[in-house]
């Protein structure tokens, strides 16, 4: 399943439940990853490293997940290291930008954010460099900022909210249980098996932010192939003029 690309602004609502769908499709396809890095964050916790150990799982599933997004529309897509070490570029210099403007003034932050928020999609749907990739972003944000601060805004909002209702319910129901004493964790062992309740939500998110941020880099590629089509030809330079 997978969205049609327009050669307009999607609909958030439709653009958001197909991300959610295949997301969870996704997520759930890759079940052995999700349970390792459960694991891993879990032990790392019971050790006593708190949410340290889930930041870290998060990584390597940001580019997992990022892979799966665009094999929703490439079957076949393969995530190369090189395009890892595109994406990781890219990101580092889209982080400096967004801090640095969070420093200064504040709103220049969310700017560059908005600005180079599509770049990741470029780099891995499109197989382009770090550095061409933040062009591309750049460029076609350009009369489309607020519209796409407006998308980024929304999915965030919505992914939370998706991701943090589940969570409190069944986080929720773990302490009722520890409070009743029917279960007796120490606190490392509480905090792991919450760690291991959060962890599957959480890549469950990255996952649909991929896939959403994927579609609306679509959208708005195909409305700037769009807009050049439109321009009309230049004059001819033969011997007739």
């Amino acid at each position: 399943m997978s969205v049609q690309v327009r050669a307009d602004y999607p609909r958030l609502g439709p653009l958001l439940a197909r991300a959610f769908d295949e997301a969870l499709y996704a997520t759930v396809g890759s079940w052995p990853v999700v349970l390792i890095l459960v694991v891993v964050s879990a032990a790392g916790a019971a050790q006593g490293t708190g949410a340290l150990a889930l930041n870290i799982c998060t990584i390597p599933w940001a580019y997992f997940a990022g892979a799966n997004a665009v094999r929703t529309i490439s079957p076949g897509y393969r995530m190369t290291a090189g395009t890892v070490g595109r994406l990781l570029l890219a990101n580092i210099i889209a982080c400096f930008a967004v801090v640095f403007g969070l420093l200064a003034l504040v709103w220049p932050g969310f700017y560059f954010g908005t600005k180079f928020s599509v770049a990741p999609a470029a780099i891995a749907l499109d197989g382009v460099t770090a550095e061409v990739g933040l062009r591309r972003s750049w460029e076609l944000t350009t009369g489309r900022f607020w519209r796409t601060f407006l998308f980024l805004v929304v999915s965030t909002i919505a992914i939370a909210l998706a991701v943090l209702i589940p969570d409190l319910v069944v986080i929720v129901s773990w302490k009722l249980l520890v409070a009743h004493h029917l279960v007796a964790p120490t606190r490392n062992q509480a905090l792991a098996v919450g760690i291991a309740i959060i962890a599957p939500f959480v890549m469950y998110a990255i996952q649909t932010g991929w896939i959403a941020l994927l579609y609306w880099y679509r959208s708005l590629k195909a409305m700037a192939d769009a807009g050049l089509q439109a321009r009309p030809a230049p004059p001819s330079s033969g011997a007739g003029t």
